[in-house]
């Protein structure tokens, strides 16, 4: 089955239009990222400590925990309000509440500092963290 030349170009015209679109949808974004890094009083890095990201109004929750250098990040996290909740061996339980995270965002909770403690010891932070773009 040949086309004549005018069909082939409306195919090919077809073709790259609904590529376009679709490459335009594949470029939003809309999720963000919340990342940090977790010392101690020291400024040591606290390896291993456990990273609870809980969705305020979907009561979900997404748990990362720090690498060697202290350091945590959780990618593709969609947008909302959460509590973000640290814990380690030997130090009290670090909360930080109403964390608001928009689509595209690259939330930096900064560095967050660990205080010695039993773990059923809890630090409240109720302050908004600055966004970083």
């Amino acid at each position: 089955m040949q086309l004549s030349a005018r069909k082939a170009r409306i195919v090919i015209s077809t073709i790259f239009i609904l590529l376009a679109c679709t490459s335009t949808v594949w470029a939003q974004q809309i999720s963000g990222t919340i990342f940090g890094s977790v010392k101690d009083a020291s400024q040591g890095a606290v390896v291993g400590a456990k990273v609870t990201i809980t969705n305020v109004s979907q009561g979900s929750s997404r748990e990362v925990q720090t690498g060697s250098e202290g350091t945590f990040a959780a990618a593709n996290v969609q947008p909302g309000t959460y509590n973000v909740t640290i814990e380690a061996a030997g130090f009290k339980k670090h909360e930080q509440k109403d964390v608001k995270l928009f689509a595209s965002d690259r939330l930096s909770l900064g560095d967050i500092v660990l205080s010695v403690g039993g773990t059923t010891e809890t630090v409240t932070v109720t302050s908004e963290a600055a966004q970083i773009q």
